[in-house]
């Protein structure tokens, strides 16, 4: 019997990154398949500092563990919690040498001692991708210096990220080297998204080719606006969410997007995905539902020739939601000439999520859009906000 050369078995496996069972049996072959189990297994790593001190801290950190060198995406939940264990906690952290990115949760920066500090730093430093959810600093300026003393940052995604009192903004004059490709403002990152939007439209030389906002009161349209208009011809990859709070109603937030969000001046735009576009029927009665009539808006002042595909991130849960999002309208803009010249050879792709009849789901978007299903340029799968889309 023959042996599968390496190469094989390698390629059989990455069919299997997604099925945890079958990845463990692999493991357990031989030898020579457990690397590219583990690849796959143990890629992203999970750490609570307050639950997994006791037990997975140790076993991570011993000098005969063999997790660290496959893992490439590290998640810290700090939790607030006390400074002797958050400092021991660091000091135990093993060196992980394929690390790529660190999601950094619960952390109240300006509370932590220097000694905190200096172990957090030395494991961010030299990481390209940064992810920060419910993050805290005193002011706005603490907060572009600790992105600074991170200085091979790429990719920055932020989520609930504020600031605690006092200046809200800083200097223009502030010359931070902060060289970011990839921005994610998520859910939740408002009090922090405009003042570093308006910041970054003060800095020279952009350098952010992938964008990802999330639009949540209408004071911070402009900047966005702004921004977009800096970003100009750097900008490829752009996705949009609206999401309402208390103080905007998602009616506002949608003509404030129509406004603001003028891609006119972003001739190298490649793609753009409209995430978040929930269509549950059981929302609140003084919930509007999202229709495709503001994104058409933003769609038509395209200009960018290497336009390819369009993305809508829809949630549903049955095939008739999807019919109030007024699919005829957004037909009528890509099959009956109303598209820029530009987009008449785009992808339109729909990502489709909810306890909801795929096949259904399908059907009925298809049979809407049937022109550009006969032209190729109807597709589905894929997901939301991604770091870079090609």
């Amino acid at each position: 019997m023959r042996k599968l050369s390496a190469e094989l078995t390698d390629i059989i496996i990455d069919y299997l990154c997604d099925d945890r069972p079958s990845l463990r049996s692999c493991s357990l072959v031989c030898r020579s398949w457990l690397p590219s189990s583990r690849f796959h297994l143990i890629s992203t790593l999970e750490l609570d500092f307050y639950s997994d001190f006791e037990k997975r801290f140790p076993i991570i950190s011993s000098l005969d563990s063999t997790i660290p060198p496959y893992v490439r995406h590290l998640k810290l939940a700090v939790c607030y919690v006390w400074e002797e264990r958050l400092v021991d906690c660091l000091s135990m952290l093993p060196t992980f040498g394929a690390l790529k990115s660190i999601s950094l949760s619960f952390v109240a920066w300006s509370e932590l001692t220097l000694e905190a500090k200096n172990s957090l730093l030395d494991v961010l430093r030299g990481l390209k991708i940064l992810r920060l959810n419910h993050i805290q600093f005193d002011t706005f300026e603490e907060a572009l210096e600790f992105l600074s003393l991170v200085p091979s940052l790429e990719c920055l995604s932020l989520g609930y990220t504020s600031i605690k009192s006092g200046v809200k903004t800083a200097s223009p004059t502030i010359s931070y080297k902060l060289q970011l490709k990839q921005i994610a403002f998520a859910p939740g990152g408002d009090r922090f998204t405009a003042p570093l939007i308006d910041w970054l439209c003060l800095q020279p030389t952009p350098s952010v080719h992938t964008l990802n906002l999330t639009v949540m009161s209408v004071m911070q349209t402009p900047s966005i606006s702004r921004y977009l208009k800096v970003l100009g011809p750097t900008l490829q990859y752009l996705g949009i969410s609206i999401s309402p709070t208390e103080y905007d109603s998602y009616s506002e937030l949608k003509a404030a997007a129509c406004k603001e969000i003028d891609l006119a001046h972003n001739p190298s735009l490649r793609t753009i995905t409209f995430d978040n576009l929930v269509l549950y029927a059981d929302t609140p009665a003084d919930t509007p539902k999202p229709d495709c009539l503001w994104i058409i808006n933003i769609l038509s002042r395209i200009t960018s020739p290497f336009i390819k595909m369009v993305t809508l991130v829809i949630y549903a849960n049955a095939a008739q939601e999807i019919s109030s999002f007024n699919l005829p309208a957004l037909a009528s803009f890509f099959e009956g000439g109303r598209s820029v010249s530009t987009m008449r050879s785009t992808i339109v792709r729909f990502a489709i999520f909810g306890n909801i009849d795929k096949t259904a789901a399908i059907a009925t978007i298809t049979e809407n859009l049937h022109d550009l299903n006969k032209q190729s340029q109807l597709v589905f799968g894929g997901h939301g906000f991604t770091e870079q889309e090609r």
